[in-house]
């Protein structure tokens, strides 16, 4: 029989949201007789829900503390050390990171172990607007453009953000494939029965946001009278 494809999955942490729900798919969707797998994540702040513990409780992890959202010099370096190790013993054939943070220090973390894996990143969104600006930017699209050479597959998370990616020099079209989530089919409604159901003005067109409450989603765009 031969020896399964050793798979690293990294990213910063697995909170409730687009990123986690794409990466326990893929985890799930890969073939374990030909594939063996290891997630790699930090841990959520106390104020996110843990996707792991509260949906995909199929899915096991190894946590490295300082992998999680918060910036912190001596954290990150902490979290650096413990990816290499990780790297080392694990051996992968394919490091595949998720997210901005995952995504620099694991593929560094790749290349200083020296395994010789292939290297995946993918781009579930990026920060080139509205994170940061100015020379911060800047900075940004530099690491990016760094780490792009040095990595054999990029996936973007929609058309518009592999067109903004490359607009700004980070990678090559032929590094790029776009990859769109998956939704079920959504259920079909009766509308008029749905609003006398939730009691709403038949005449009256409302708005709802879904998503998380920060300003990089802009919920400031809904109309103030706007059901949210």
């Amino acid at each position: 029989m031969a020896e399964r494809i050793k798979v690293m999955q990294i990213i910063a942490r697995m909170n409730v949201g687009g990123p986690a729900v794409i990466v326990a798919e893929l985890m799930r969707g890969l073939d374990s007789s030909q594939f063996e797998q290891v997630l790699i994540t930090g841990y959520c702040d106390e104020t996110e829900a843990d996707y792991l513990d509260e949906v995909a409780t199929d899915i096991k992890a190894t946590r490295i503390a300082g992998l999680g959202r918060s910036l912190s010099p001596f954290a990150d370096l902490k979290a650096f050390f413990g990816l290499v190790s990780t790297i080392k013993k694990f051996n992968p054939d394919v490091i595949h990171t998720h997210t901005a943070k995952a995504g620099v220090l694991g593929r560094l973390a790749s290349i200083i172990a020296g395994r010789g894996a292939v290297r995946i990143h993918t781009f579930h969104g990026h920060l080139l607007h509205g994170y940061f600006a100015g020379w911060k930017t800047r900075l940004v699209v530099a690491i990016e453009k760094f780490f792009a050479a040095r990595t054999d597959y990029l996936i973007a998370i929609g058309s518009e953000v592999k067109r903004d990616l490359i607009a700004a020099g980070i990678g090559t079209a032929a590094q790029y494939s776009v990859f769109f989530p998956g939704l079920p089919e959504p259920k079909s409604f009766d509308k008029a029965d749905l609003r006398k159901r939730l009691e709403l003005d038949p005449a009256t067109i409302y708005c709802t946001f879904v998503g998380r409450l920060t300003q990089i989603k802009r919920p400031d765009r809904l109309d103030r009278k706007s059901v949210v």
